[in-house]
């Protein structure tokens, strides 16, 4: 089953951000403030202030800059499936995937089984998603190691770079101590000494080393400092003998306190970036620090019911109003039952030293706005464990920090926020150089508290309160109880900056609205109009610092040529299902048959859903002058997502979480625009045709049980790794008697690298064909593998390739030519030598000869 380790508001606040595109096909407005530039020779890594325009999520936690803000960093995030890639997947994929019948019912079967003597049971070849954000780098990616041992990188991603993961390293994690207490029973005149530690689990990825396609390393982790770990609260095994749910005491015993050794059991789920190493050798290391917890309350509101084959009869309820306490018990009991807890241990970014001397200090400090814990201390009342003695001491620790200055060589940069415990933390200016202001302005409408069920389908805020349908168990009401409201989604969105020179931007937004859905199961396209949650931009309003009335306004209208929305639902939030049947299987020892029954009822959606909820395939950009262009993206109406390659099925319908094949890679890429003049008139069309090859996918297998049991469901699926880059340009220019046509052809190796452009004129004046050829040190190399075998002699002119292949420097050109109508018009060929005082220092010869 898919499970989102949670994130550190920090990331969280910058996922959001880089893991989607922010373009017009999603209506968001690409918001960056450039904060600073650390410059080496021949390599810039910048710091960015970034916003998310697309609309804030009440529950969601806030990042260190404020609601909504967040800074580029460098970072690699893993969405965990099923269990962790590094205990068995990691090692095993190649075996359990590269068999012929990977998606026949013979092998996923074995996957289904939970009895003991099921050695298959778990490991299950889901691969999990690591998101990586860092420079030019802006990628899901999946990794494994092959039969060889030699681990593989399949990227995911339309227009990252390249790279590629050179080591990972596995082990385990020093436990930390959380927290301890004393406390002294005066009538037994004993002392108690609980302690809580964070313990990481025996096997965790501590470190990842990535290699982008110039030679630059990247490390990330490597110590608990730089690793964000997600806990989870891990019950010593003697407890549940020893005391109830509710904290009574089970027989006759003395244990209580210290004499239980629960912990909380951390699993890496953020690498930050530690270190990045250029081919010269210069560098930059980052410094993080460690002592607050981030303790995020959610709910947990279900209704859960399921009639095994043999007669068992399985539930599980959340719902307080339907909760039986005993009287016996403390009401608080019922503030708990519908509450689960994230706990992180979050990486604080101190500082940045780069081997040229720059350095740049982080200053951070405690904030006191709104929590985001809720009634986590309550729990003391019912645990009579080491955790239970603890919480008071680990709620103190429970806060975040908000970054108030970067101290950096020739730079300073303050940031000035509304830091107060009725609200959420808001950034209100930069101030740079102590001359220089950025100013913010936010929609006046606040904000709930976390957590008061005011939230439509999609997180945002509608000021609805869907309790009564959750006390009435109408979960079929939900989704239309639960629409968006225009006017709240708008809380506290960024409305306006001024600039330090006095010019203004203005933000204009609206709700998203669709006229068609993508259905799943079966797929295909349904015609209904509707809203979704969250905003898109309307229009962005560009002032000067003149006091002119005179403004320049882009305006966005998200339309299809009849004026219906060309917005496209990508699924519909389901919270409740139900299914009977009867089961008669054979599976190694065991026969299984008999009826079963299932209900499903659930305030978070129970079907799987991939990606950003709404897209737009047609949408038209107006500016002040009355130009206007038209772009046309590529949506579910061209590019469906596909049914499951195979399942092994028991009893398990299509609505619960029902895992299929995401052609996501296809999608939001631009086909075609279309340009008028103040006049309306057309002066110029373009089209695009991108790269597609399904053939080059991964394989995965998921398994999801419902209360890890009957009904199940075992899927085979593929995930594209394709690389969609464009392929063909198109372009037509009109003129007043006439139209020029021209086409442009572009290859790619399978390192993200330019190789070819094709550019075809067609007008009375000129039909000619110019070509541009670059080879790059990867092609040449593989050309030379690809007729030879063995070593290079260290004597071979080819060995210096040899060596910068090896260090990962495969951009670099070792000849481009260029030719006309099939002519080589000109040709250069770059040559490169190996220094002595550095491994591989590069000096570039190059000449250019031309051909009449």
């Amino acid at each position: 089953m898919l499970k989102y380790d949670t994130p550190s508001p920090g990331v969280g606040s910058l996922l959001r951000v880089q893991s989607l595109p922010v373009d017009l096909h999603s209506g968001r407005a690409n918001i960056a403030i450039p904060l600073y530039s650390i410059a080496l020779k021949n390599y810039s890594y910048d710091i960015q202030l970034l916003y998310n325009s697309e609309g804030n999520k009440v529950d969601l936690p806030v990042g260190n800059v404020g609601l909504g803000w967040s800074i580029t960093g460098g970072q690699i995030y893993r969405v965990a499936n099923g269990m962790i890639d590094e205990v068995y997947t990691f090692n095993e994929y190649m075996d359990r995937t590269a068999n012929t019948n990977w998606d026949q019912e013979s092998n996923l079967n074995k996957y289904y089984n939970p009895f003991i003597y099921n050695e298959d049971y778990l490991h299950e070849p889901d691969l999990d998603e690591f998101i990586i954000n860092i420079g030019k780098i802006n990628a899901s990616f999946f990794m494994y190691k092959d039969k060889e041992g030699e681990i593989q990188t399949r990227i995911s991603s339309q227009n990252s770079s390249y790279f590629k993961v050179k080591d990972v390293k596995v082990g385990k994690i020093p436990d930390v101590l959380l927290a301890d207490t004393e406390w002294t029973n005066a009538h037994l005149n004993k002392t108690y000494h609980p302690k809580l530690y964070i313990e990481s689990r025996p096997v965790l990825i501590t470190e990842i080393t990535i290699v982008d396609s110039e030679g630059l390393t990247y490390i990330f982790g490597g110590d608990i400092n730089s690793i964000d770990l997600s806990c989870a609260y891990s019950k010593d095994p003697d407890y549940d003998s020893h005391y109830s749910v509710y904290g009574d005491q089970i027989g006759s015993h003395s244990m209580i306190w210290d004499s239980f050794h629960s912990s909380l059991l951390a699993t890496a789920s953020t690498w930050h970036i530690k270190k990045i190493i250029l081919p010269n050798q210069e560098n930059l290391t980052f410094n993080y620090d460690k002592g607050n917890v981030n303790i995020v309350e959610r709910f947990d509101h279900h209704n859960i019911s399921t009639i095994k084959f043999s007669g068992e009869n399985l539930k599980s309820n959340t719902i307080p109003a339907l909760y039986n306490l005993p009287s016996t018990v403390d009401p608080q009991f019922l503030l708990l039952v519908d509450k689960k807890y994230d706990i992180v241990y979050p990486s604080l970014l101190t500082g940045i030293k780069a081997s040229n001397g720059d350095e740049l200090k982080f200053v951070s400090s405690k904030r006191n706005d709104l929590a985001t814990d809720g009634f986590y201390d309550q729990q003391k009342l019912f645990l009579k464990d080491n955790y239970g003695a603890v919480i008071d001491k680990i709620k103190e620790k429970a806060y975040s920090y908000k970054l108030d200055e970067i101290k950096a060589t020739t730079k300073n940069i303050k940031f000035y926020y509304t830091d107060q415990q009725s609200e959420r933390l808001k950034l209100d200016s930069l101030l740079v150089n102590n001359t220089e202001k950025y100013k913010f302005q936010y929609n006046t409408l606040k904000l709930p508290a976390f957590n008061q069920m005011l939230t439509d389908n999609w997180g945002y805020y509608n000021g609805k309160k869907y309790l009564s349908q959750i006390n009435s168990q109408r979960f079929d009401a939900l989704y239309n109880y639960r629409q968006p409201d225009s006017t709240y989604v708008k809380a506290e969105i960024l409305e306006g900056i001024t600039y330090p020179t006095g010019g203004r931007v203005g933000l204009e937004y609206e709700l998203h609205r669709y006229s068609r859905i993508s259905t799943q199961y079966p797929f295909g396209i349904k015609q209904e109009n509707g809203m979704a949650g969250g905003v898109r931009i309307k229009r962005v309003i560009f002032s000067d610092n003149k006091g002119s009335s005179e403004k320049i306004t882009k305006e966005y209208l998200y339309q299809n040529e009849d004026n219906s929305s060309s917005g496209i639902l990508s699924v519909v939030p389901r919270y409740v299902t139900n299914g009977t049947g009867t089961v008669d299987y054979d599976f190694k020892y065991t026969h299984l048959k008999g009826p079963y029954s299932y209900s499903n009822k659930s305030t978070t959606n129970i079907n799987w859903t991939d990606g950003f909820h709404i897209g737009y395939s047609r949408v038209i950009e107006k500016l002040f002058d009355g130009s206007k262009t038209v772009y046309s993206f590529a949506n579910y109406d061209r590019v469906q997502d596909e049914p499951s390659t195979a399942d092994f099925t028991l009893g398990m319908n299509n609505d619960m979480y029902n895992k299929y094949t995401s052609r996501k890679l296809d999608r939001g890429l631009l086909r075609s625009a279309d340009y008028y003049n103040a006049s309306q008139k057309l002066i110029k069309k373009e089209a695009y045709t991108y790269h597609s090859d399904l053939s080059d996918y991964l394989k995965t297998i998921e398994r999801y049980a419902l209360m890890n049991t009957l009904p199940i469901r075992v899927s085979a699926n593929k995930i594209y790794t394709y690389f969609p880059f464009l392929q063909k340009k198109e372009t037509i220019l009109y003129t007043d008697h006439d139209s020029i046509h021209e086409t442009e052809e572009y290859e790619y190796n399978k390192y993200r690298l330019l190789t070819c452009t094709r550019k075809y004129i067609n007008n009375p004046n000129d039909n000619s064909m110019l070509e541009a050829r670059t080879k790059y040190i990867s092609d040449l190399m593989e050309e030379y593998d690809s007729v030879t075998s063995g070593s290079i002699s260290s004597g071979s002119p080819l060995k210096v390739y040899d060596t910068m292949r090896a260090q990962g420097l495969l951009s670099y050109p070792v000849e481009t030519v260029v030719k006309r109508n099939g002519k080589v018009t000109s040709a250069e060929v770059m040559t490169y030598k190996l220094s002595d005082q550095l491994p591989f220092r590069i000096n570039s010869i190059s000449w250019k000869m031309m051909c009449r």
